[in-house]
């Protein structure tokens, strides 16, 4: 039942990104899912969380092989993935972690769109949407 589950979310998020594209921090508007994949990762069930690469609908996967179709000639495909993990990294991280984040810095409402903004600079610099 977990497994259906997951693969529901997962089809739902994949269907949201290939009808809207991939923008910096859009992944918090399918936080269920990604705070599923994040869960299963945590409790060690790395098969349930990686279910979209079964299923063959990774977003992820997706994005790595755009950009290294498109990558630099100096570049080699690890560092496209290390680039990739970092922007991953943040894009996680910040969709279920957006509150305690602005609270923890004392974000101020007025303040919520800059900060916001600086975020998508530096997901912009690690990996061009």
């Amino acid at each position: 039942m977990l497994e259906a589950a997951i693969s529901k979310l997962a089809h739902e998020h994949w269907d949201h990104t290939q009808r809207d594209g991939m923008s910096p921090l859009a992944l918090g508007k399918d936080q269920t899912y990604i705070l599923a994949v994040i869960r299963c990762a945590i409790d060690g069930d790395l098969d349930l969380a990686t279910l979209e690469l079964r299923e063959n609908i990774s977003v992820p996967r997706q994005v790595l092989k755009k950009f290294c179709d498109n990558k630099d000639p100096s570049e080699t495909e690890t560092d496209v993935k290390g680039q990739l993990a970092a922007a991953m990294a943040i894009e996680m991280a910040w969709a279920v972690l957006e509150p305690y984040i602005n609270a923890t810095l004392n974000v101020e409402a007025n303040e919520v769109d800059i900060v916001k903004q600086k975020i998508v600079d530096i997901l912009v610099s690690i990996a061009d949407y």
